[in-house]
């Protein structure tokens, strides 16, 4: 099941309110605003620690070592994945959610477009490329940005 606008906002806030520490939104969230026109199930949230308040389910399966996650939900059951950087990537997430900006559309930061770019690339997903097309296609992504 895909989240519909009031959902992702619903979630978006309940996360401002929490306060749950360092965080930016990435993922499909994120790609809404770069220009990607992709659903998304879930809320992902990059985090330099575990949510606080935000109960840890079943761990994420990723591509390898360098991020590690669990999924959560929000109170009111909207799906969070939430994604811990492992050594190698502590200081880009660092960087990221430093320089992440609050939208308009998002009152939890979000990351900025080469940061997205990144963590995108290093995903590696038919879907990511796909994204990382469109950001480029619609303007909000540097084509050098995304090499």
């Amino acid at each position: 099941m895909f989240l519909d606008p009031a959902q992702i906002r619903a979630g978006l806030q309940e996360l401002a309110a929490a306060r749950p520490g360092p965080i930016a939104v990435l993922g499909g969230v994120a790609g809404l605003l770069y220009g990607t026109r992709r659903l998304t199930a879930d809320l992902d949230v990059l985090a330099l620690s575990p949510l606080s308040g935000f109960p840890h389910g079943s761990p994420l399966a990723l591509h390898d070592d360098s991020m590690r996650g669990y999924s959560s939900e929000t109170r009111a059951g909207i799906p969070l994945d939430v994604l811990l950087p492992g050594p190698a990537l502590r200081a880009l997430a660092v960087e990221a959610i430093k320089a992440a900006r609050v939208a308009p559309e998002s009152p939890v930061p979000v990351l900025r477009a080469e940061h997205w770019a990144a963590f995108k690339l290093m995903a590696a997903r038919g879907k990511d490329e796909d994204d990382l097309k469109a950001a480029i296609k619609t303007g909000h992504l540097d084509p050098v940005v995304a090499r």
